[in-house]
C-alpha cells in the first residue's frame, strides 16, 4: 500500500515538472486522495497544482481545484479570507475579473463559497449567442454584457432586449445544453413542433430529461404555449401518456399531483436495486437508490462484493459533488449506516469535518430535512461532547429544522441545563430568533419548566423578531410566527398573561410592527381594544419623539416609481389572473382538503394579495422627487457629495430616493446607513459614518455638496430595465 502511495506522489510530481500537465487526470488523483479521507494531502498537492498553472498561464484551469480545496479545508473560514485573491490570480487581474467576482459573492458570507463558484462559471460562460433559462422569464438567447452597468441583456422567449443585472443573473441563470427542450424552441422550432405532432411522448421525454420530474400540470405549464396552444393539449397529452407507459424508463404516476419520472434504465432493474445501482450515473439517484434500502434485507446484509459495489457507486458521488457538499454527506451518511469498511471508504474520517461549526452548520442548511438529524446522530456517536458543545454554542445560528433536531439530540442525552441557560441568555440579550421562538411556540410548557416567562412574553419577543428583514427558511419562521399571533384564542391567553404595562407595550409593539399590511393590522389592534378598551387610548397615540422628517413622504426618482408602479401592474394583470386560473384547475384535482396544488395556489394567492397591498400603499406614500438646478447648502436627497476618509481616499456619492441604488454611478438610497449619517449635514463638517469596506464607522469630512451630475439625472428619470 505504501510503495503504491508513493508511485502515486511520484507520478504527480512528475506531472508538475512536465511541458504540459494531463489536469484532468491530476484532479481526479487529488478527488482519490479526498475521497480516502487524505484531506491534508490533497489540500498541499492542489495547492502545488495551482501554483504550476497560474505559473504558466493556465489559471483558468486551477478553479477546479479552488472549488475542491474550499470543501476541503480545515478551516473553511480562513480559507475564504484568501480565496477572492486566489481567484483573481487564476483569471487575470483585469477590471473584468474583478467584477466577475465581486457579483459572485466571494466577499459574501451569506453566499456559500461552493455557489460563490457556480456563479462565477456561469458568469464567464455568459457571451453572446449563449442559450440560458430562468423561471420567470423562461428560455432565452444572450444578446450582449454591459459590463459597464453590470447587465446582461438577453433577448427571451416572450421578451427580446430585456436586461437582467449580472448579479442576478449569475445566480438565477442555467446555461442550456444543446439537448435540452429549451434549445429546440430557441434553435429548432419547427422541428420541435412536428415533433410534437409525430411522436409526443419523445417530446415528454425531452421535457423530463430536461427539467427533472415533472406534475402534469407542470410539464402543460412548460410545454404550452410554447409548442402549441393550450386547447391542443389533452390530444398532446393523449398520445403522450400511451408511449410514455409503453416505455420501460418512464414512470407514469396515477394521480395527476405525483410527478412523471424517466431514467436511463427500464424502471424493472429497480426489483434488483443493486443491479440498478450498478448502471446508474446520476448522483441524486444514486444517492436515492441506496437510501430506500438502508432498512431492506438486500442492504442489511451485503457480502464483500455488494459492500464494494455499493461503495463504488458512494465514492462517484464524493468525487462528482465538489460543488455539492450537502451530496457528499449524504453519501457519508449511507456509508455510515451500512458500515462499510473503511478500506472501502472512510466515513467516519469524512464526517469528522463537520464538527467544525464553519463546515457544520452550512451544509445544515442545505440538506434534505429528514438528514439533517441523521448527521447530527451520525457525529454525536462518533463524539458527543464535541458535537453537544457546538450546538449550544451556535444554537440561535441554526435554521427551524436543523434546531428541532439539535434541541431533540441534546434534550435526549440529558442536555437540558445547558440548554435552558443558553434559550434564557438569548432572552436577556434580546437576541432570540424567529427559528427558537418557533420551536417555543411549539413547546410551550418550556416557558415555565426554564424559568424564561409567559405567553405574553412569547408574544412579546415574537413581534420583535418580526422587526428583522428574512430571506428563505427565516421567511418561513416569521410567517409561522405572524399566524400565530393572529389566532384570536391564542392573542388573549398572551393579553390575559400580561400586567396592564405589559398590555400596552404588546399593543405598541403592533401598532408600529412592519410585519402586517395596514387593513390587517387595523383588524388585530381592533381585537386588542374589543379585549381591552383600555388600550384604545395607546393604539390611537402619537409618539412625540416622531421628528417631523419621519412623518414627511418618503422621495423615489421617477425610474423606481414607475418600476414599482410596473410590478403592481404586473400583479394586476398577469400573477392575479394567472393565480386565479390555478386555483380553478386545482380545484378539478377533487377533495381540497387533501389536495397539495390547491393549498400552495392558494397560498401563493395570499402572498401576491399582501405584495399588492403594499405596493398599493407604497405608492400612495411615496413623492417624485424634483431635481434643483442650485446646490444646496446641506445634504438632501436630489445631491451629489464628496467625502474625505482618514486614509485620504476620496469617494463622491449621489443620494437619491429610499428605492434608488446604482454602484456604477456612485447611487445610494437616503435611507442607506451613510446617507442617514449625511443628511442635514453641511460642508466642511465631520461626521461619524461606515467606512470605505462598510466593516465599522470612522470619522469622515463633508468636502463639497453639488446638484445631481447628467448621468445620474438621466438615469433616475429613465426607463426601468
Amino acid at each position: 500500500m505504501e510503495s503504491e502511495a508513493q508511485r502515486g506522489e511520484e507520478w504527480f510530481l512528475a506531472q508538475l515538472e512536465a511541458d504540459e500537465q494531463d489536469v484532468g487526470a491530476l484532479i481526479g488523483w487529488l478527488d482519490e486522495l479526498a475521497a480516502t479521507g487524505q484531506w491534508q494531502r490533497a489540500r498541499t498537492s492542489a495547492e502545488l497544482l495551482e501554483g504550476v498553472l497560474v505559473e504558466r498561464g493556465a489559471g483558468a484551469e486551477a478553479l477546479p481545484l479552488l472549488e475542491r480545496q474550499a470543501v476541503w479545508s480545515a478551516q473553511p473560514a480562513s480559507f475564504r479570507e484568501g480565496c477572492r485573491g486566489r481567484v483573481l490570480a487564476c483569471l487575470g487581474d483585469t477590471p473584468e475579473a474583478r467584477l466577475m467576482v465581486e457579483l459572485a459573492g466571494f466577499e459574501q458570507d451569506a453566499v456559500k463559497l461552493p455557489e460563490a463558484f457556480r456563479r462565477l462559471d456561469t458568469q464567464r460562460r455568459l457571451a453572446p449567442g449563449v442559450l440560458v433559462y430562468e423561471k420567470t422569464w423562461g428560455g432565452g438567447r444572450v444578446a450582449r454584457l454591459d459590463w459597464f452597468d453590470r447587465r446582461v441583456i438577453i433577448d427571451f422567449e416572450n421578451r427580446a432586449g430585456h436586461g437582467l443585472a449580472l448579479v442576478y443573473a449569475a445566480e438565477a441563470l442555467q446555461l442550456v445544453e444543446p439537448d435540452h427542450l429549451i434549445a429546440w424552441v430557441l434553435d429548432r422550432p419547427d422541428e420541435l413542433r412536428q415533433l410534437a405532432r409525430d411522436n409526443p411522448a419523445e417530446v415528454a421525454r425531452m421535457a423530463l430529461r430536461s427539467f427533472g420530474p415533472l406534475t402534469i400540470p407542470q410539464l402543460q405549464e412548460q410545454l404550452t404555449p410554447r409548442i402549441f396552444p393550450a386547447d391542443q393539449w389533452k390530444k398532446f397529452w393523449d398520445g403522450a401518456r400511451k408511449g410514455l407507459k409503453a416505455d420501460p424508463c418512464c414512470v407514469v404516476p396515477v394521480k395527476r399531483t405525483e410527478p412523471l419520472r424517466w431514467t436511463e434504465q427500464p424502471v424493472e432493474a429497480a426489483a434488483d436495486p443493486l443491479r440498478a445501482l450498478a448502471g446508474e450515473r446520476s448522483m441524486p439517484r444514486i444517492l436515492k437508490l441506496i437510501e430506500d434500502q438502508l432498512d431492506s434485507p438486500c442492504f442489511k446484509d451485503l457480502d464483500a462484493d455488494g459492500q464494494a459495489q455499493v461503495a463504488d457507486r458512494l465514492q462517484l458521488v464524493m468525487k462528482g459533488a465538489v460543488r455539492h457538499p450537502e451530496l457528499q454527506v449524504r453519501a457519508l451518511l449511507a456509508a455510515h449506516a451500512l458500515r462499510l469498511p473503511s478500506a472501502l471508504l472512510d466515513h467516519e474520517q469524512g464526517l469528522r469535518v463537520y464538527f467544525e461549526p464553519s463546515a457544520l452548520l452550512p451544509v445544515l442548511s442545505r440538506l434534505p430535512a429528514r438528514d439533517r438529524g441523521r448527521l447530527l446522530r451520525a457525529l454525536a456517536e462518533m463524539d458527543a461532547p464535541m458535537i453537544q458543545r457546538a450546538l449550544l454554542t451556535h444554537l440561535g445560528d441554526l435554521e427551524s429544522t436543523a434546531l428541532r433536531e439539535a434541541l431533540t439530540l441534546l434534550l435526549e442525552r440529558g442536555q437540558a441545563e445547558p440548554v435552558q441557560a443558553r434559550v434564557r441568555q438569548q432572552v436577556e440579550d434580546r437576541t432570540i430568533g424567529a427559528p427558537l421562538l418557533s420551536w417555543l411556540l411549539r413547546n410551550e410548557d418550556c416557558l415555565a419548566t426554564w424559568s424564561l416567562g409567559h405567553v405574553g412574553d412569547l408574544a412579546l419577543w415574537a413581534l420583535r423578531a418580526l422587526e428583522v428583514r428574512q430571506t428563505g427558511e427565516g421567511l418561513k419562521q416569521q410567517n409561522e410566527l405572524r399566524k400565530r399571533i393572529e389566532q384570536p384564542a391564542w392573542l388573549t391567553r398572551a393579553l390575559e398573561a400580561l400586567d396592564p404595562p405589559g398590555r400596552r407595550e404588546l399593543a405598541r409593539a403592533l401598532r408600529d410592527s412592519p410585519a402586517w399590511p395596514p387593513m390587517d393590522r387595523r383588524s388585530l389592534l381592533a381585537y386588542l381594544v374589543k379585549a381591552d378598551p383600555e388600550l384604545q387610548e395607546t393604539i390611537i397615540e402619537r409618539r412625540e419623539e416622531r421628528d417631523s422628517a419621519a412623518e414627511a413622504a418618503p422621495l423615489t426618482s421617477p425610474r423606481m416609481f414607475r418600476a414599482r408602479q410596473l410590478q403592481l401592474q404586473r400583479i394586476v394583470e398577469r400573477d392575479m389572473p394567472q393565480v386565479a386560473r390555478d386555483i380553478g384547475i386545482a380545484r378539478e384535482y377533487g377533495d381540497l382538503r387533501e389536495n397539495a396544488e390547491y393549498k400552495a395556489a392558494k397560498e401563493k394567492q395570499g402572498l401576491l394579495m399582501r405584495r399588492q397591498a403594499e405596493l398599493e400603499q407604497m405608492l400612495g406614500r411615496v413623492r417624485v422627487m424634483e431635481f434643483s438646478a442650485a446646490a444646496p447648502v446641506t445634504v438632501v436627497p436630489g445631491c451629489q457629495v464628496r467625502l474625505l476618509y482618514p486614509s485620504g481616499a476620496r469617494r463622491t456619492y449621489c443620494i437619491l430616493g429610499i428605492w434608488d441604488s446604482e454602484d456604477a454611478l456612485g447611487i445610494i438610497s437616503c435611507d442607506s446607513l451613510l446617507a442617514r449619517a449625511l443628511l442635514g449635514k453641511g460642508a466642511g463638517e465631520t461626521v461619524s459614518a461606515p467606512d470605505e469596506e462598510g466593516d465599522g464607522m470612522c470619522a469622515v469630512l463633508i468636502e463639497a455638496i453639488d446638484v445631481l451630475p447628467p448621468a445620474v439625472q438621466a438615469w433616475a428619470e429613465g426607463e426601468p430595465a
